[in-house]
């Protein structure tokens, strides 16, 4: 037995000791079940940090942070997010050029809000490009472009677009941890993830954040703060 065979089963929770029951006995099939689903391009999800209760939210079309949508009365749509290959058409409902293939580890990465229409999250943004912000591309205009996309990765050591994720054959599942490195600016290429920070800093008059984009090697917050995963909007 290795540890593909327990893609076709499940813990008996109910009779803790007793036999695993085949996904057979509550699926039509196994491709059914949760861990074996596949992060597509077009597709719209929450992206949570690793082991904590905060989820990416966007913020009245321009300011971005984690929390958890349970404790405030939110619009769905401002904690969901849509996999992109590319800018797209601005429609938050527009199809993907690359729908029903799924992301793979090295893809670079476009994460459209679906709070309002041409709005996508961009990093190394302000002083010291750090802030993490939603920006309409087409306003931005392609010299920008780099802060809009994001390389999903398995692994923080990589700091070099040249160098293959050693997963880059596999496709990215939903639940996975990951890091997303943001190649701003080319001059820094090394420098810049995702992560969700302990306090709060305020990136302008009017727009506060927990979120920066920064180096891992050099910043004081844990590594857990740099991990991210996919979350299923809809599971049926």
């Amino acid at each position: 037995m290795d540890s593909t065979d327990f893609n076709d089963v499940l813990p008996n929770w109910q009779q803790a000791g007793t036999a695993l029951l085949p996904k057979s006995d509550l699926y039509a099939s196994s491709d059914g079940a949760f861990s074996l689903r596949t992060v597509d391009y077009g597709g719209k999800h929450f992206l949570r940090v690793k082991n904590q209760l905060k989820w990416l939210r966007d913020y009245s079309g321009q300011g971005t942070y984690t929390n958890d949508p349970g404790n405030e009365n939110s619009y769905e749509s401002s904690h969901m997010w849509t996999v992109r290959s590319s800018a797209g058409t601005g429609w938050r409902n527009a199809v993907d050029p690359q729908a029903g293939s799924c992301v793979k580890y090295g893809d670079v990465i476009w994460l459209q809000s679906n709070y309002a229409d041409y709005q996508w999250l961009t990093g190394g943004r302000l002083g010291g490009n750090h802030a993490v912000l939603t920006r309409n591309f087409f306003q931005d205009g392609a010299t920008k472009q780099p802060h809009f996309e994001w390389i999903i990765q398995s692994n923080h050591t990589i700091n070099s677009t040249s160098i293959p994720d050693p997963r880059s054959s596999s496709c990215v599942r939903l639940g996975e941890r990951f890091y997303l490195r943001n190649v701003v600016p080319e001059s820094e290429t090394t420098k810049r993830w995702l992560s969700s920070l302990d306090y709060w800093t305020q990136y302008s008059n009017d727009v506060w954040s927990n979120l920066f984009t920064s180096d891992i090697s050099s910043n004081a917050q844990s590594l857990h703060s740099y991990k991210w995963s996919f979350e299923a909007h809809e599971l049926g």
